[in-house]
């Protein structure tokens, strides 16, 4: 039955596929026309662990590619085969695009080729090899991005004056034919080059004008994080920042960017013809990004850069182009864009080499960037503009005397040795995507997914009518007028999808929720999520104010790269599909159908689902019966479990004995968590109660012995489990910290709660611990106890098994209480409907606080450490709102009356009873 259903939806996705391959979206698909040929050729011996093209009769014979697909084994670490479970969707080419295994070869085999390479500061013959190859990669870098000087530089020929009319096209290819060309430096990636023009551009802190007036640094609100951090240096140096929005730098004229320049005097309106000694010597710099890194929304730079240029009445405007995210998907023409300087990070082209980048810098302009840094002889020099130097930067410099020159040459901005045999293998980068005809293939097959993909998502609808995508940035302007209709081609389209989802009742799904379903999906999809560190564009597209992230940065604890996705109704950030030169049809197929069928809501009227996890109203205020069948206890946290008879609990918090009293924190102070190091799960404490030793066991280890009352500690606040935090104490000698440290393989240090100490509950991951305040004991994430009944457990082992999947027991969920009670007639998790919970032999009620919120790590074994399917598999049914719910959390309710018994004792056996929600 299962394998029938399965060939039914490779029917319909080849029935779609062929609909897009025949349709106008289809025309620029695949390379076909090529020397490497059409990507569903290669696409599979290239990237064997991304899912595989779907074959088309005319391409080759199906039958043949089944054979293939069975023989085929890679054998990696953590991977048995690549049998198709493995496979993966990979949708984040604007994070990084991925290196083909050809490539990786052929970069590997040009490393052995070039075996002896000296470093390029020395003299000699392997490091002139070095040299002159940096040279002839420099030449290939300048090609690549169209960057040489144009055929008529040198020749003398009279400026055409502007007259504020644009010129002819004739006139202007003449412009371009004289351009002087482009320097390259090489850096460690766009960041680094952006960080030397702000150390080293010409700031003016207005002390040498009559004014007073300063340089300006402007940038456009959706820039990368990386720009705006050149602020700091400028403001440093004595310049003035400001940010405008990307749309009023696209439609400023001259007069605009002059009143921009001249805004340190923000009273006096700026006047064109003003009588005022003008001091144009000032340097101004504007940044802006070619492709926005947010939403995929293209400028016209070279418009934009003419403009600025041609206001001179406040200064001398230059312009750094960040072409960072462009180039990876079209073909860039810098000397007819004509920026001062451009910079970008090659990994986002080819995938690697990591950690190289070009700083391109217009031959003319390279005054703005040098006269800055040779001319430092003790007095000579600015006191405000000193700066570190390193080797290979400097013409002479005297150690016991405050005395350096630097040349006046671009290597003076690159200090130490470079990244030299990364640099030369690029070499292989651009040979390898000439085959595939270079980035202007590329932009068209890139451009075909991209339209296929939003018309895919626009065409996504609830039952009830509504769209389940929200679109921001380029596409965000068709949102709901043509519906369904197709969106019209502009050639000016980025390769980047930006949105959230929508629920039926139009609140939106957070970009977590989706992240994370994305990952448990059946072909697990690699998304981008959040603000892809763009906070500007981040902001302007949902429409939040910045005093409003300033809020949720002091009261919620907002921050970068977090999972709070929504505040107050409002989303944080947004999901992100980036689609690169390896990107296939069916990785868009698969997106598309993941969206529909994990968010579309299939009822007519929303309201009525919400609560359908207590849908039986009937049996409500009922009692159940229960038998407490097991009890947990976990001293050191995200560590085994051990198993108990009896146990004394606290009556004023609920928590049990040493429950989460230790934790292993790493060197930054963050507790480690199973997910992250499986083989937690194996490690054993015993705790006797009567001589207060802890012992610890794990396998082919000796027996580690801690004393409970006296051993050596250091107080030390902020340790972090799951983000928030707590006070504790390192316990314990170097000895039990190696212990740990040597299982695990990694640096760590076993911390005790502080038992004392007063913290306020911190906010939680899932729902709210009620906001009395209480006294925090021990490590536990979200309230003192977690219970789990064996029903539901029968529930998902009939699930997993119907997956083919590995059973699991209540050790996956680490729960302190298991219990039993007669199985419900409606098949649902017992314990969602229970409210408050009675112990016998005392007058203490237990209160559920909520639902226990579940992450992957109860997809770990803890006795094997072995990865299984549990989360994915609960989040089929047990989803509600973002969250995958197993087992509830309590703690004491109300004050416990009467000083004489604070604790009491729970046995194995005990009979409870539970009232149900009323």
């Amino acid at each position: 039955h299962h394998h029938h259903h399965h060939h039914l939806e490779l029917h319909s996705a080849i029935e779609r596929k062929k609909k897009f391959i025949n349709s106008k979206h289809g025309k620029g698909y695949g390379y076909s026309s090529t020397p490497k040929g059409h990507i569903d050729m290669w696409r599979k011996s290239e990237f064997p662990t991304l899912i595989r093209p779907i074959p088309l009769l005319d391409q080759e014979q199906e039958g043949d590619t089944d054979i293939k697909q069975e023989k085929e084994v890679t054998v990696s670490t953590n991977r048995q085969s690549a049998n198709d479970d493995e496979l993966e969707v990979y949708l984040d080419y604007a994070g990084s695009a991925i290196a083909s295994k050809t490539l990786l070869k052929a970069m590997y085999h040009h490393s052995i080729e070039n075996q002896i390479l000296g470093n390029p500061h020395s003299n000699g013959p392997s490091a002139s090899r070095t040299q002159e190859s940096m040279e002839q990669v420099k030449k290939q870098v300048l090609d690549f991005f169209d960057a040489n000087a144009g055929p008529m530089y040198g020749f003398s020929h009279e400026k055409l004056e502007y007259h504020g009319e644009s010129l002819s096209s004739v006139e202007e290819h003449e412009e371009e034919d004289y351009h002087p060309g482009y320097d390259v430096i090489f850096t460690s990636g766009t960041t680094h080059a952006l960080q030397i023009i702000a150390e080293n551009f010409d700031w003016d802190n207005g002390s040498g004008t009559m004014d007073g007036k300063t340089s300006t640094l402007l940038y456009s609100q959706n820039s990368h994080t990386s720009v705006i951090g050149m602020r700091e240096p400028a403001m440093q140096r004595g310049a003035s920042f400001r940010c405008e929005k990307m749309g009023e730098i696209a439609n400023a004229g001259p007069n605009d960017f002059d009143g921009w320049g001249d805004f340190a005097n923000e009273e006096t309106s700026y006047a064109v013809n003003s009588t005022t000694a003008v001091n144009t010597n000032i340097k101004h710099l504007l940044v802006f990004p070619l492709e926005c890194n947010f939403g995929g929304e293209k400028n016209d730079a070279r418009s934009i850069i003419k403009n600025s240029r041609a206001a001179t009445q406040s200064g001398k405007w230059y312009t750094l182009l960040d072409i960072a995210k462009a180039a990876s998907t079209e073909e860039i023409h810098l000397r007819r864009l004509d920026p001062d300087f451009a910079c970008v990070s090659f990994y986002k082209i080819f995938g690697a080499p990591t950690g190289i980048g070009a700083l391109l810098v217009k031959r003319s302009s390279k005054g703005a960037i040098l006269n800055t840094r040779f001319d430092s002889s003790g007095s000579g020099l600015k006191g405000g503009n000193r700066q570190y130097f390193g080797g290979g930067s400097v013409d002479i410099v005297l150690p016991g005397k405050d005395f350096r020159k630097s040349p006046c040459s671009l290597h003076s901005l690159v200090h130490g040795t470079i990244n030299f045999r990364s640099i030369l293998s690029l070499r292989p980068c651009f040979q390898e995507l000439r085959k595939i005809g270079g980035l202007d293939e590329v932009s068209k097959h890139t451009q075909s997914l991209v339209l296929e993909c939003v018309s895919r998502l626009r065409n996504l609808r609830h039952q009830n009518g509504g769209s389940i995508i929200e679109f921001y940035g380029q596409w965000s302007c068709h949102r709901d007028d043509n519906h369904g209709k197709d969106v019209p081609y502009k050639a000016t389209n980025g390769s980047i999808i930006t949105f959230n989802v929508l629920r039926s009742d139009r609140s939106y799904v957070g970009y977590n929720e989706v992240s994370k379903l994305a990952s448990l999906y059946k072909t697990p999809i690699q998304l981008r999520t959040g603000c892809f560190c763009n906070p500007g564009a981040c902001h302007e597209a949902l429409n939040i104010a910045e005093e409003d992230a300033e809020d949720n940065y002091y009261k919620n604890g907002k921050v970068c790269g977090d999972h709070l996705d929504v505040i107050d109704g409002v989303p944080t950030g947004a999901v992100r599909i980036s689609i690169g030169k390896d990107s296939i049809w069916e990785d868009i197929d698969v997106v598309a159908r993941f969206l529909e069928i994990t968010f579309k809501d299939k009822t007519l009227n929303p309201s009525e689902t919400d609560n359908k996890i207590y849908a039986d109203k009937s049996q409500s205020c009922v009692t159940d019966k229960l038998r407490l069948a097991n009890i947990y206890i976990f001293p050191i946290k995200s560590c085994g479990a051990m198993e108990v008879n009896r146990w004394e609990m606290n009556l004023n918090t609920g928590n049990l004995l040493y429950d989460r009293e230790f934790a292993l924190i790493d060197a930054s102070g963050m507790a480690l968590r199973l997910c992250r190091y499986p083989k937690m799960g194996s490690i054993r404490p015993q705790i006797d109660l009567k001589k207060k030793i802890l012992s610890v066991s794990a396998p082919g280890r000796p027996t580690l012995w801690i004393n409970l009352d006296t051993d050596l500690h250091h107080p030390m606040s902020d340790i972090k489990v799951c983000g928030n935090k707590c006070d504790g104490k390192l316990w314990g000698s170097y000895a039990v910290s190696a212990w740990f440290s040597e299982y695990l393989g990694v640096r760590c240090w076993l911390a005790r709660a502080n038992i004392n100490a007063k913290s306020q509950p911190l906010k939680q991951s899932g729902e709210e611990l009620n906001s009395k305040s209480k006294s925090r004991v021990g490590f536990e994430n979200e309230a003192p106890l977690l219970l789990l009944s064996t029903n539901s457990l029968d529930i998902l082992n009939n699930q997993l098994r119907l997956r083919g999947s590995h059973e699991v027991n209540a050790k996956f969920f680490r729960a302190n209480l298991v219990v039993e009670t007669e199985k419900s007639s409606d098949n649902t998790n017992p314990e969602d409907l229970w409210a408050t919970i009675k112990i016998p032999r005392s007058v203490t009620e237990l209160e559920v606080t909520g639902q226990c919120a579940r992450c992957s790590m109860v997809d770990v074994d803890p006795e094997s450490g072995m990865r299984g399917k549990t989360l994915s598999t609960l989040a089929e049914y047990r989803r509600n709102k973002g969250q995958i719910t197993f087992g509830i959390f309590l703690r004491v309710k109300g004050k416990h009356q009467g000083s004489e018994n604070t604790s009491i004792w729970i046995e194995k056996g005990d009979v409870l009873s539970a009232k149900r929600l009323c």
